[in-house]
């Protein structure tokens, strides 16, 4: 039964609970585990403020370029093309920047890129017929960083280009009239974990400081927080430093948010508007704005977010509710078939690779993660096409997927992302040499300990912990996202006291499980996705159980429950 390898967190030294003895000791290693180790760094975590925690935009490298080419292509009313990208950071970049040009008196137009035709960033047909149509600046957001080819196309055809993006940065960048990426070696930007849309934001925030005094932005800037808190967080950014900021004010315009898109689609996810949180972002709307790009094209997202009557908005957010539908039931039919092309995963498989003609590109990724998930190690899943494959990599903290594909330059089209995702294309007579290149590199950077599923805990808690106390400390840790995701506890030697499978088909394993001792208590606990160990986990059974606290409601009562992660027999 066991099925993972807990991680659990070393105990705070004693002089880190000395220096801060206001703090439970739960909370102290909640900190601890995030790096959060100075009273200043304390501080802007637990208080987030807006006019303190934001850096100014012009620490950037070329951020003063791009708003000077940008001001001016406003001033001599020249034809501007935002470029996004597919997923819900890309639109909600390209939303924020088409609202904000176009209000500025800007002859704005905006192309998305497709996964089915051209995918990932710019694409050289396209650049030509940017032309064509007499563009003269392009602005990228949350792509072109990798962009070389394209931008020196767009260059030779008499077009500008500014390039924001967030991506890694490669050896070798565009040549362009302003190139803004936080990431970008040797930038003085505190922070570099922005998302596209984060960056959009920091180029809204300086034009906003180079305007002339007779203009102004459309709407004030922080009412475009709720496309920076909906990207960042669907882009599974990290929601620490500026992000957590900008990702907890965002939430807050969410609550109140004009955009009818963003109600029709919250209405139709039911999310709860007065209690949003990230999770609604993440498992909610991120994916009904995703789907569009992945099954169809996300020119619906797009639509959805700019609508302006809400007849148009309802409709738009019904049909991405039906395409996120589509999408679940595709990806698990294709995740079936990836396993069975597969095989039995063993130590030797250090890298996982499976190819059809048959799986949407749109859902590649979704496999891939999911494969990486199940399996602990690096994965490739490509769409095959009749004369190049579309690929998505998903993979472990212990191999950088993207670094790795890097060494594969000279056999590429495109590429592009972070160190744990990220996206190829490549002509299938050279796949051969690509997968036997990346199989070689996790040999010789893996070892069968890295293939092992580790599950990391903040800490083991005592049964008398698991209290209304501690929820409440635990409420300052939100909003929670990658880098500071839900706290996981273990606790050792619960009693089953009831067992059973529930859900659809019994995907799910609801159980109830008692403490020893004078205090005796029932915990409730929930296992998502876990209800095939329902004939391994027996009534009376002492187990161990590694778990987030939640608040269960209903009927207008209130409990703690678990929501379990993993459980493994007491003692073994």
């Amino acid at each position: 039964m066991n099925q993972k390898q807990w991680q659990i967190a070393k105990s705070v030294p004693a002089s880190f609970a000395q220096k801060f003895p206001e703090h439970p000791e739960v909370v102290l290693q909640l900190l601890y585990n995030r790096g959060l180790h100075d009273q200043k760094a304390i501080d802007e975590f637990f208080n987030p403020d807006y006019e303190a925690d934001l850096h100014d935009p012009f620490l950037m490298t070329d951020m003063d370029k791009g708003v000077a080419r940008i001001l001016e292509a406003l001033k001599k009313k020249e034809k501007i093309l935002v470029h996004g990208d597919y997923d819900a950071d890309g639109v909600t970049s390209a939303v924020m920047l088409h609202e904000v040009l176009t209000g500025l008196g800007g002859d704005v137009e905006v192309h998305l890129p497709s996964r089915q035709e051209g995918g990932y960033g710019m694409n050289e047909k396209f650049v030509r017929e940017f032309a064509k149509r007499k563009i003269q600046l392009i602005l990228t957001t949350d792509c072109g960083i990798t962009n070389v080819k394209e931008a020196a196309l767009a260059k030779k055809l008499g077009m500008d280009i500014v390039v924001t993006d967030h991506h890694s940065v490669p050896d070798k960048i565009p040549v362009a009239d302003a190139v803004i990426n936080p990431s970008r070696p040797g930038d003085k930007y505190p922070f570099n974990k922005l998302a596209g849309v984060g960056v959009a934001f920091k180029l809204v925030q300086a034009l906003k400081k180079k305007l002339p005094s007779s203009k102004k932005l459309p709407r004030s800037e922080k009412w475009y927080l709720d496309l920076v808190a909906v990207g960042t967080v669907a882009d599974c950014c990290p929601i620490i430093g500026e992000n957590r900021t900008l990702v907890k004010y965002g939430l807050l315009v969410l609550e109140r948010t004009k955009r009818l898109g963003f109600k029709s689609l919250m209405e139709k996810a039911r999310v709860n508007v007065e209690e949003i949180d990230t999770t609604d972002i993440g498992f909610r709307i991120g994916p009904r704005l995703n789907a569009a790009g992945r099954l169809r094209h996300s020119q619906t997202a797009f639509d959805l977010l700019v609508a302006t009557e809400s007849a148009e908005a309802n409709e738009l957010a019904q049909t991405l509710d039906q395409i996120n539908r589509e999408r679940q039931v595709v990806t698990e039919k294709y995740m079936q078939e990836a396993e069975a092309q597969i095989g039995e995963v063993t130590d030797d498989k250090r890298m996982l690779i499976a190819q059809s003609s048959n799986w949407p590109s749109g859902v590649v990724g979704l496999v891939a993660g999911k494969l990486c998930e199940r399996h602990s190690r690096p994965v490739l899943v490509l769409e095959k096409k009749k004369t190049y494959s579309v690929g998505s990599a998903r993979s472990t903290a212990k191999f950088n997927i993207i670094e790795a594909i890097r060494t594969c330059d000279e056999l590429l089209e495109k590429y592009g992302g972070h160190s744990q995702a990220a996206g190829c294309t490549i002509r299938n007579e050279k796949l051969a040499a690509f997968s036997d290149r990346l199989c070689r590199l996790t040999r010789q950077q893996l070892s069968a300990e890295d293939l092992k599923g580790e599950l990391a805990i903040d800490k083991e808690l005592e049964p008398a912990e698991i209290n209304w106390d501690t929820i409440d400390s635990l409420q300052a840790f939100k909003p929670h996202g990658f880098a500071n995701e839900k706290p996981r506890f273990a606790t050792r030697g619960l009693t089953v006291t009831s067992v059973r499978a529930v859900g659809n088909l019994g995907k799910h394993l609801k159980l109830d499980l008692q403490s020893q001792g004078p205090e005796n208590k029932i915990f409730p606990a929930i296992a998502f996705g876990l209800g095939d160990l329902v004939d391994q986990v027996n009534f009376k059974d002492k187990v161990d159980v590694a778990y987030e606290m939640e608040v269960n409601e209903w009927n207008g009562n209130r409990e703690i429950q678990m929501q379990v992660l993993d459980i493994q027999k007491h003692g073994n």
